[in-house]
């Protein structure tokens, strides 16, 4: 199933990667224009598929290293996506990177994803409707990962989502919650008397508090328009 990891865990990485860069979190709330540059940045800095696995067709070499016919062969995307010959500063995000999109993470040549455009632009629609609401998506604590040598993903990462920008009847100003497997979350401690979103594949939950207490009223929403949050 394309674009179902790769796309999930670039979101939730970069949550992660603007706050561990958060010079480039305000270039961003400046600039909205960068977010389809970054979307970009970000796929490359996260590399959600470490590896692919090839079988040479004839006897080769690279770099000194004789390939017989038929060896199998690991290709590292994330290792050429942090080459330091070929890209200044690898370890960084930097959202207005120049030529951001000539990365590794969708492979290359004729073994290309086929879905990359459908994953940039899943992620831009993000950002764009992330920027319109919110002023800041925070991280309250560390990420779990997961243990995988060929996913490079984030399984766990507690989030606090600070000044909704859309009007008092907003569900609330800040809503704590945790980014599970990139798109699904769940309440965190910091969440407890304040509203609560839920996002789980394509639906969105949204919680409403209806005591003082942490029982909340679920409501879902299958429109990709957030609309709970102005309800």
């Amino acid at each position: 199933m394309g674009g179902n990891d790769t796309t999930r865990n670039s979101m939730t990485g970069g949550v992660y990667a603007l706050n561990k860069f958060p010079k480039e979190f305000d270039k961003l709330r400046a600039n909205h224009d960068l977010i389809p540059n970054m979307v970009s940045e970000i796929i490359r800095w996260q590399t959600p598929l470490a590896h692919m696995r090839r079988t040479t067709l004839e006897d080769t070499e690279v770099a000194g290293v004789k390939i017989p016919k038929g060896d199998k062969v690991l290709m590292w995307y994330v290792s050429g996506n942090r080459d330091e010959t070929v890209i200044e500063n690898p370890n960084e995000l930097i959202i207005d990177r120049p030529r951001a999109r000539q990365h590794l993470s969708f492979g290359f040549g004729i073994h290309r994803c086929i879905g990359n455009r459908v994953g940039e632009m899943q992620l831009r629609v993000l950002w764009e409707e992330i920027l319109k609401r919110f002023k800041r998506v925070e991280v309250v604590g560390d990420p779990t990962y997961l243990r995988s040598n060929f996913i490079r993903g984030i399984t766990d990462l507690p989030v606090v989502v600070i000044g909704s920008q859309r009007p008092s009847s907003a569900l609330s100003t800040d809503a704590g919650f945790n980014l599970v497997n990139g798109i699904r979350t769940a309440a965190s401690p910091q969440a407890k008397g304040m509203g609560v979103m839920t996002l789980l594949n394509d639906e969105i939950q949204c919680a409403r508090e209806v005591t003082k207490t942490s029982t909340y009223r679920m409501q879902t929403f299958r429109s990709p328009d957030f609309g709970c949050l102005g309800h």
